[in-house]
């Protein structure tokens, strides 16, 4: 169970002892559940490293702002789909409006950031 005070770390290994057999056992109650899915990360970074975990237990991933065009492979990411088209297609809307506008030159400012690095790089 996360309780909002214990540290990454804590949460990952609470998250691990919780997919064990898929049940989980929370708040020292004798109630055991199923865990059908996960809903998040908000990060793509996160939501590759939770997807790369789940996919061990054929758990089902839900995302809401996770953009990466790297999450689309689903031989690699076969439980994992969300809610928000991939940076891809927001790359692809840009070069769209260059070439509508018949723009010769353009300059791409980019932050030194996953995000911004790997929509750079995309064609």
């Amino acid at each position: 169970c996360f309780n909002g005070q214990n540290g990454s770390g804590e949460r990952l290994k609470s998250s691990i002892s919780n997919i064990d057999g898929a049940e989980y056992h929370c708040n020292k109650t004798q109630v055991r559940k199923v865990i059908s899915g996960v809903v998040g990360a908000a990060s793509s970074v996160t939501s590759i490293q939770v997807a790369n975990l789940l996919r061990l237990f054929k758990i089902p991933q839900v995302s809401f702002f996770s953009t990466s065009p790297e999450l689309s492979n689903k031989q690699r990411f076969e439980y994992f789909t969300r809610t928000i088209p991939s940076d891809h297609y927001q790359v692809k809307a840009m070069v769209d409006i260059v070439r509508l506008l018949g723009w010769s030159y353009i300059s791409i400012i980019y932050e030194e950031s996953n995000y911004g690095i790997k929509v750079s790089a995309i064609n």
